[in-house]
């Protein structure tokens, strides 16, 4: 008894020893930054100031792990939480030795070290795929402990980004779909599957009662109609819908119609029209409204968008795409939120921050990105591979590479249709596929060893 429990123990501390060492990895591309990486995005999250448009518990995170004092262990966090889940899905069927291995290769050449490294709620959405994957799939290895704390890393992911929750409902769904479909008992796929629908309710939950309680709405997304009316004026339906209707719709936007940037960013951030009428919280009804009608009347014009834009996404995906000065978004916004970190966390990291690679723009963003998608592009056809030729050999694991590829797919469908096309949205989830890829090639070198092990074997014993 005590020789197992001392065992346990030591694979507990050399379990930490790996993760750490593997967050330190995912950290060195920010460390050589000199700064956490910044998107303008990020000014909104690093006050707790209540934003319409954005989530609130990502606010809360960047304070509990900044403590004020730095960005730093915003992004030690984050490490953390990738690394481990991670490792444990690499763990469940590739060789452990092998996973700091994995790790260098994803820090060198993934979007994990960016998106871990970004002030942003992205990382989350790798996390929240793999910790579903995990409780629909590894539920019977997982102890009380892991499980319980997949369920709370899961409420966090689904929490922080306003995204999030489409697609976690929809893997969960499709977990249990592929689940059944794959024969395996009900026992072992209901209580992960059951686990999983509880966080998406919980986190649900607390949104509308987050907007309720602020914003006066039980909404779960009080400015949501009005990203996709932005999206839809952008690619052309809505702004169809306000050509043919005005001015006898009764929309204020009509006045604005010939104004309206082909540009869903420019749109919903840029002084204009939407924002000459109150933005967020005095569009909100007339968004849903131009939605709604966009909707009914055009909705061929609008599945056509969708489906272009989806294709599209599917391939938007430089890493590095968004380390760039923050100049480029006006003149103002790099000193104002130089400024507003200074304010928070300190002269140190405003100064870090403003002599940062990133702000000084010599962050190598074309060699990154270059490799970044080609490894990407490798990993896609290492995954399709295993699905097409190893189902039938390695059905569980060819069950793990076609869960990614369906989150991918997810991602791409769902932020394309709601928010448009961004490297940014689809490179935060290339990082599982490429450890998914990794594991594919750690399992075949533990093959090959293997079988040199058993052919060695049978020398000796002639």
């Amino acid at each position: 008894m005590r020789e197992a429990t001392g065992a346990r123990e030591g694979q507990a501390y050399l379990d930490t020893v790996v993760i750490l060492t593997a967050a330190f990895l995912v950290c060195i591309p920010s460390l050589f930054n000199g700064f956490p990486f910044i998107f303008i995005d990020t000014s909104d999250y690093i006050i707790l100031t209540p934003r319409l448009y954005r989530s609130p518990f990502y606010q809360l995170f960047v304070f509990l792990t900044g403590f004020q004092i730095s960005l730093w262990g915003v992004v030690a966090v984050q490490a953390v939480l990738a690394t481990h889940l991670a490792y444990l899905v690499f763990c469940s069927f590739a060789d452990r030795r092998l996973f700091l291995a994995a790790v260098a290769v994803l820090a060198i050449a993934s979007s994990l070290p960016v998106f871990v490294g970004f002030v942003m709620p992205d990382i989350f959405t790798g996390i929240m795929f793999l910790a579903i994957y995990l409780l629909c799939f590894e539920w019977g290895r997982l102890g009380t402990l892991t499980r319980a704390y997949l369920f709370g890393v899961l409420v966090v992911a689904i929490s922080v980004h306003l995204s999030h929750l489409l697609m976690a409902v929809g893997m969960t769904l499709f977990s249990a779909g592929l689940g059944f479909w794959q024969s395996k008992p009900t026992r072992a796929v209901r209580p992960g599957v059951l686990v999983a629908a509880a966080a998406c309710g919980l986190a649900a939950l607390a949104s509308v009662g987050y907007n309720k309680a602020v914003f006066g709405r039980a909404e779960l997304s009080p400015a949501g109609q009005s990203f996709l009316l932005a999206n839809l004026v952008g690619y052309g339906p809505a702004r169809d819908e306000l050509r043919e209707t005005c001015p006898g719709a009764g929309y204020r936007l009509c006045a604005y119609q010939a104004d309206l940037p082909a540009n869903a960013d420019l749109l919903l951030w840029r002084p204009g029209p939407f924002v000459a009428l109150g933005g967020f919280e005095a569009m909100r009804e007339e968004s849903a409204a131009i939605v709604r009608a966009t909707l009914r009347d055009r909705p061929g014009s609008v599945l056509i968008v969708v489906g272009q834009n989806f294709f599209r996404a599917l391939t938007t995906l430089a890493p590095a795409a968004n380390i760039r000065p923050l100049a480029g978004a006006g003149e103002d916004t790099a000193p104002r939120i130089a400024a507003l970190i200074g304010k928070v966390y300190g002269a140190g990291d405003e100064i870090a921050f403003t002599a940062s690679r990133q702000s000084r723009d010599t962050w190598p963003v074309a060699e990154m990105n270059v490799v970044g998608i080609a490894v990407v592009a490798l990993s896609a056809l290492i995954i399709l591979g295993q699905i097409v030729l190893g189902w039938r050999r390695d059905r569980n694991f060819s069950v793990l590479a076609l869960y990614m590829a369906a989150a991918y797919c997810g991602s791409s469908l769902i932020c394309s249709a709601l928010s448009g096309v961004h490297d940014r949205y689809q490179a935060r989830v290339t990082w599982p596929l490429v450890l998914v890829a990794l594991m594919v090639v750690a399992r075949q070198l533990d093959r090959l060893r293997r079988r040199d092990a058993a052919s060695d074997l049978a020398v000796a014993a002639r």
